[in-house]
This record gives C-alpha cells, structure tokens and sequence, in this order.
C-alpha cells in the first residue's frame, strides 16, 4: 500500500510538469494535497485479527489510524481466543503503540470516553503485561486465518 501511494504522489506531480503535464491539466482540477496526504488525513483502517507480520506491517503504515478488530461473530474470528491472539501478532509491541491500536484511535474515530470505559477495561480487558507475553502454542482448534499466517 505503502507503494502505491508514493506512485499515486508521483502521477500527482507530474500533473503540473513532465509528461502528464503535457496534456495540459487545468490548475483549478488539480488537487492541491498530494494523495497520501488525503489518505493520512481521511483513512482508518480496521485491522481485522492481523497475523505477526501483518502486524508488523501495521507500523510501516503508520499505526496512527489503525485500529485492531477479532472479526467476531463471524467464524474467521479468533474468538474465543482473542488473548491468545493478541499475545501472537502484538507481544513484541510497546505499551503506547497497544494503546493506540487498541483503544485510543478507536475512542478517537466514535468519540469513545475511554477514562468511563476504564473501570470495565480494567476488568474485562487484556493487561499490558499479558498482551506482551508471546504465545507458545497456538490452540488447536483455533481456526483463524490470524493464527495460520506467518
């Protein structure tokens, strides 16, 4: 994704100069931000049960718009074995990047309170100190496509 964005910035430029210019593009239909900046500023993704590499992946973009997601109900989730999950593809994280992608970007995108959510979190959710334990073995009948990825 990374990728098509540069070569989206790139046609982008070349709207004014170089041979896409040449055809002449008004300046008034020219867009003036480059794509990737409208995708920086419009776009959330929703990271439905990520595998470790795409987890790691996850970074590259720019976790600042990513939000995590177990897919439940639907039979691909990793339900009931979202903990599990989460120490897979996220153990290596650090506390604030958990925070972002579980909690904070999703509060920000639905206006989430999350200090009123805080006592319930503390009771239901995962611990930081749990998510960053690795999973040794992956549950055998755990058949989301989150624990079959690399």
């Amino acid at each position: 994704m990374l990728e098509d964005l540069r070569r989206m910035d790139g046609y982008h430029a070349q709207m004014a100069s170089g041979r896409v210019g040449e055809l002449g593009f008004s300046a008034d239909i020219v867009l003036p931000d480059r794509p990737s900046e409208y995708f920086a500023r419009n776009v959330w993704i929703g990271a439905s049960f990520p595998s470790p590499s795409e987890a790691d992946a996850m970074k590259k973009v720019g976790i600042e718009r990513m939000m995590w997601g177990s897919d439940y109900p639907h039979n691909e989730s990793t339900f009931p074995y979202n903990r599990d999950h989460l120490r897979r593809s996220f153990s290596g994280w650090d506390e604030a990047d958990l925070r972002k992608v579980f909690a904070e970007n999703a509060a920000e995108v639905y206006r989430i309170d999350l200090d009123a959510l805080a006592p319930l979190a503390e009771r239901i959710g995962p611990s930081v100190d749990e998510v960053a334990t690795p999973l040794d073995e992956v549950p055998k009948d755990a058949f989301s496509p989150a624990f079959t990825r690399p």
